[in-house]
């Protein structure tokens, strides 16, 4: 029971890792963040949804928790970054602090 333990809290350890709010981008780039946060979303949901063909319930659990969390991080990114793009559009494009 205890690796079961030890192992769900190493999952969901490094979904918070990834979830560290990033720089702002450079408008220029903005896009295609956005179309890669997209695809990480998709691939959390795809995971999510899969979860159940893993073998072991634990394992069941533990990856429906990190696909949930993944997702929830995707929502997030892509909220902040549509956020900048629309402050964004209109502004010349210059790197961020020029």
């Amino acid at each position: 029971m205890q690796r079961i333990t030890l192992l769900a809290a190493c999952l969901l350890a490094s979904s918070a890792w990834a979830a560290e709010t990033p720089p702002p981008i450079d408008c220029d780039q903005i896009q295609a963040e956005i179309a890669r946060t997209e695809q990480a979303r998709r691939a959390a949901a795809e995971q999510s949804e899969t979860a159940w063909k893993a073998v072991v319930p634990f394992a069941v659990l533990a990856r429906k928790a990190s696909a949930k969390s993944a997702l929830a991080d995707a929502d997030k990114r892509l909220a902040e970054l549509k956020a900048q793009a629309a402050r964004c559009e209109g502004q010349p494009h210059t790197a961020p602090g020029h």
